[in-house]
């Protein structure tokens, strides 16, 4: 083998020639090339899952539809980045931090004031190490700058534990278009003890996607100069050079760089300026971002929501938004924070968008299957095997039973698959061919009224069915045990409101199954069923929207629906088994007790869509009711009033979501 040339200035060594740049394992493969962001080959479709806030906007009313996206944002961006590539004007990001804890909520229930157990909301751990954080957010960074405009703002929220490493990685992929590190000081309790000083602030970056052109909008976000200042003004300041006269002292002044202000925990729980999520930002401090680097109509974009702090702020001050988490509890707090907003603009005559939520439907699945599992359709059913702690079959004596858990057999239902009544069928005739005493069907999602058929089924065969649903948690790579949710069920009833008439016509058109057809669907744009829109108009409100009042609803009956002969259409609970799946152990027995005397008790919100139909997909918000920090009472029964245009024989679907986020439907009919 021949000996290489030593180093020297005619043969240098690689690494002097290497420039200032953040290295991490995984940034480049084994042939020195940059790793392109990783996403699957396949089209990312949003599936639109629920309307909000219809009914709202005239007729032909030039708006974009706001988007609450549920699922891994790294996904979701790439689904947004055909329609809304170079259109975000805003991004605001509030990562996690790797801080190495489990942040949780408090749950209540009932209408009693004491916090019943903790629950996770969402966890900051990065057991993979720092190397695996840094490719994780470079991958969103990357699609974070295509989606902005040429004057274009990104603001990242982070801490001392991840700021050094983030302003190099930013800096690499922006280039010197650093506006500001800002700093963000604030107060609290400190620890006696501690051999340091105690950490009290957070910084942010922001960038600009271009060096020149970012906005900029001083005057919104001026303080009052201090006293002392505007008196030296007015005498004019000896030796400086500065007239008095150059200074509008009225104006104000730009901030600095440090911004003193509360962290989010001093201010009062109202349900949209402050939630009492974990890590909530303070709603002043939002606000200060969005009036300094955006105008009225832009859009913002935040894809770590968490309890939508961002996105309340953006539509507050008439901005469109876009929101992303995977967090169940973090999407539940930010559709409820949102739809109080609407309700407090409504009240207050002001104009707001509706807004869709959205899920990655089958896509995020296929790709997990894809990048996680090599694609193997073994592998896949082995991990829902363990992580719901069963033990797989070999040899299985029925392709269609996959494992055992204790007494009872396990089917794991097809990753892109709705478990439908006939293949419930199939599985269950199996379990009973081979003397299974008990079945356990899990699946990612079920046909509608799959529980009473699973009953039935169930008494025909001798076999005892269980039906739990697979949770999206399972795809998290920091995830190590997840709760299965069984299936709980809901039972409500249709009424008629006899003897009152039907309401004046709407002045705004309506949302109801005779009502004006809804928006057409998007064409290969990655958003399956969104509106297309170019304008960026709000539309004023003319009637109330589909909501009700605080804890209870309060719109007059018939509003949104389209009138004609019918009495007006109502709907009442009549019964609630919600799943415990993800109950602590120590608290199971006493929750399942007060299940039992009070099921109500653990409902934290629910809606109804009077214009639903055989294959309808999406869920419209007509009328919601839901709990709140300040008002622990639920109604059980709506005061929609919804008309209908024709008589006959009409569905309405009802949705129920417990205290852990769990959602539960049911399809009630009723003839009018």
């Amino acid at each position: 083998m021949k000996e290489s040339e030593p180093w020297g200035p005619d043969n240098p060594h690689p690494l002097s020639r290497c420039r200032n740049e953040l290295v991490w394992e995984g940034k480049y493969d084994a042939y020195g090339r940059r790793r392109p962001v990783r996403l699957p080959p396949f089209p990312v479709m949003l599936r639109r899952v629920e309307a909000i806030g219809d009914g709202a906007c005239p007729t032909g009313a030039a708006t974009e539809r706001n988007l609450l996206i549920w699922g891994d944002n790294k996904l979701a961006l790439a689904a947004l980045r055909e329609q809304f590539r170079g259109r975000v004007d805003l991004i605001y990001i509030d990562p996690p931090f790797a801080a190495g804890v489990d942040r949780t909520f408090d749950l209540a229930i009932g209408e009693d004031e004491d916090a019943a157990p903790a629950a996770l909301a969402y966890r900051d751990r990065w057991g993979r190490g720092p190397d695996s954080y840094l490719h994780w957010m470079y991958e969103r960074l990357v699609l974070l700058r295509e989606l902005l405009t040429e004057t274009g703002s990104l603001f990242v929220h982070c801490d001392y534990r991840v700021s050094h490493l983030l302003r190099a990685m930013l800096g690499e992929l922006f280039g010197n278009t650093l506006r500001n590190e800002l700093i963000w000081c604030y107060t609290g309790p400190g620890s006696p003890r501690i051999r340091q000083f105690n950490r009290k602030h957070d910084t942010l970056y922001w960038f600009s996607r271009r060096r020149d052109g970012h906005k900029f909008r001083a005057a919104a976000v001026r303080v009052p100069h201090q006293a002392k200042t505007r008196g030296n003004f007015r005498a004019g300041l000896r030796g400086s050079g500065f007239p008095a006269a150059q200074y509008d002292l009225p104006a104000g002044k730009i901030p600095e760089d440090w911004w003193p202000m509360p962290v989010a925990a001093r201010y009062p729980v109202d349900g949209v300026r402050r939630t009492g999520y974990a890590t909530e930002k303070p709603w002043p401090l939002l606000e200060r971002i969005l009036e300094s680097a955006s105008d009225p109509g832009d859009l913002v974009l935040d894809c770590f929501c968490g309890s939508g702090t961002t996105l309340a702020v953006a539509e507050a001050l008439g901005r469109r938004w876009i929101g992303c988490d995977l967090g169940r509890h973090a999407i539940h707090t930010t559709r409820k924070r949102l739809i109080a907003l609407q309700r407090e603009r409504h009240a207050a005559g002001q104009s707001f968008r509706p807004f869709d939520l959205c899920t990655l439907g089958t896509s995020e699945r296929r790709w997990w299957q894809m990048e996680r599992l090599d694609g193997s359709n073994a592998q896949y059913r082995e991990t829902v095997l363990r992580c719901y702690r069963a033990a797989p079959l070999a040899p299985a004596p029925s392709p269609l039973l996959h494992g055992t858990q204790g007494r009872a057999y396990v089917h794991v239902g097809d990753i892109d698959r709705v478990l439908t009544v006939d293949a419930l069928r199939a599985v269950a005739e199996a379990a009973a061919r081979v003397g299974a005493p008990e079945l356990h069907c899990l699946a990612w999602e079920f046909a509608p009224g799959l529980l009473p058929r699973a009953q039935a089924l169930a008494a025909e065969l001798g076999v005892e069915i269980r039906l739990k649903q697979i949770p999206r948690e399972i795809m998290e790579p920091n995830r190590s045990t997840v709760p299965f949710f069984e299936v709980g069920t809901v039972a409500a009833e249709a009424f008629l409101r006899e003897g009152e008439g039907p309401p004046d016509p709407p002045r705004s058109g309506g949302i109801g199954e005779e009502g004006p057809p809804g928006p057409p669907r998007s064409g290969g744009m990655g958003v399956e069923g969104l509106p297309r829109s170019g304008g960026r108009g709000e539309c004023a409100l003319p009637a109330p929207p589909s909501i009700g009042g605080e804890g209870g609803g309060d719109s007059p009956p018939g509003l949104v629906g389209p009138g004609g002969p019918t009495p007006p259409v109502d709907v009442r609970l009549t019964g609630f088994v919600p799943s415990l799946a993800g109950v602590p152990e120590q608290e199971l027995t006493p929750l399942r007790e007060r299940a039992a005397r009070s099921p109500f008790d653990l409902i934290d919100f629910w809606a109804v869509d009077f214009a639903h139909h055989e294959g309808k997909e999406c869920f419209e918000h007509h009328w919601q009711a839901y709990r709140t920090r300040r008002d622990r009472s639920l109604p059980t029964e709506s005061d929609r009033g919804w008309v209908y245009a024709t008589p006959g024989c009409k569905q309405i679907r009802v949705k129920v979501v417990d205290v852990f986020g769990i959602e539960t439907t049911t399809v009630v009919d009723v003839t009018v």
